[in-house]
């Protein structure tokens, strides 16, 4: 029995068809943004084409499971940059890390007001979407609260894929990043079989500490603490194969099309408004905060506006890995957003209620 005749007598028909159609639409869609010249093509490739397939009545194999390991591989491309001389400059990166315990509250009750006040929509609704956390987390807990948890699911979802589409093609107009990042210098040298065994355990091992241990963001933050170590200490010599990185980049865009089919598509016009409001309020203020940061630390704009603008966790860190924009001050930055707004969340939403008084007249 083949290799092959094994995977489809394990997944099933159904499942084996899903499987097949998803890697047929998800290579067609990379295949097609790279000839477009699309920014961040393998990611926007993929994402738009499984989006449209699922729309239309498709159906793929879901692949969320899958879509959480590569994002330990991405953490491991970004520990491939962290140099001992990087390593060095760390303590010079405190003005910015302040700045984002001001700038995720400030975002939070801006968003907030704006959906509650000006888009007339219910009180945990308008607060959970407007933090700017993990997907999931604000979901659930706004569910908890009362709120309507498709609708943060769905105007999160927009706001991290409106910051993928933009940003890549505001910075190919605007922003030069050519030479930037450290994790080119390590890209080119002869791997070890020992990098190889780093890699299984960076992608594999570590993620599973870091659930383990309860980390916030576990499965991204422990392999990319330990992909950090592992080269800081000159452990692991080479980072992984560039097709590894293309890879990672068609499963993180195919997972996040996933997250369309009719259902969303009837729930679309409502939030799209309300999602490109507090998109273009984000990045306006991360905007302002780069600047005024900028001036206070010697840090150049485009790295910190990466760092601050509240896209995905992965996603920014892939936008940075691809522009070569310091992917580890990114990557670090954003993972503090993370731990504050869902502080921010759980802590401040019952002085919300108080204050807010009677929820608007108008329906979600």
């Amino acid at each position: 029995m083949t290799l092959l005749q094994v995977v489809l007598q394990a997944l099933g028909p159904s499942r084996a068809f899903g499987a097949l159609t998803l890697v047929l639409v998800a290579v067609l869609g990379a295949l097609v943004s790279n000839y477009l010249a699309w920014p961040l093509a393998n990611v926007l490739g993929p994402l738009a084409f499984i989006a449209v397939f699922q729309i239309l009545g498709g159906r793929t194999l879901p692949i969320q499971k899958l879509r959480r390991r590569f994002v330990a591989v991405l953490a491991l491309f970004m520990g491939a940059g962290f140099t001992p001389e990087l390593a060095q400059t760390l303590w010079h990166w405190w003005p910015s890390v302040v700045a984002m315990l001001v700038l995720v509250p400030l975002s939070s009750f801006g968003g907030f007001l704006l959906l509650y006040l000006g888009f007339r929509t219910d009180l945990a609704t308008s607060w959970y979407a407007a933090i700017p956390g993990g997907l999931m987390e604000m979901s659930i807990y706004g569910e908890q609260e009362g709120g309507d948890a498709p609708a943060i699911a769905l105007l999160h979802l927009l706001r991290v894929i409106s910051m993928i589409v933009a940003i890549p093609l505001a910075f190919s107009f605007f922003v030069d990043t050519s030479g930037r990042g450290a994790s080119a210098a390590v890209l080119g040298e002869p791997r070890l079989w020992s990098d190889w065994l780093w890699y299984l355990f960076l992608i594999l091992i570590a993620p599973a500490i870091g659930l383990r241990l309860r980390i916030p963001a576990g499965g991204f933050l422990a392999p990319m603490i330990l992909a950090c170590l592992v080269y800081a200490l000159g452990w692991a010599q080479a980072a992984p194969p560039f097709w590894l990185l293309v890879l990672t980049q068609i499963v993180l865009g195919a997972g996040l099309g996933q997250r369309f089919d009719a259902s969303v598509l009837s729930r679309f016009a409502a939030n799209f408004q309300r999602s490109m409001a507090l998109s273009l309020f984000a990045v306006v203020l991360a905007a302002i905060f780069a600047g005024v940061v900028g001036v206070a630390s010697h840090q150049p704009w485009a790295v910190l506006f990466l760092a601050f603008v509240p896209g995905g966790l992965a996603e920014m860190t892939l936008l940075a890995v691809s522009l070569h924009v310091e992917p580890v001050f990114v990557s670090s930055h954003h993972i503090v957003r993370i731990v504050v707004a869902i502080l921010v969340g759980t802590a401040l939403f019952s002085l919300i209620k108080r204050v807010a008084g009677p929820k608007p007249s108008a329906g979600r």
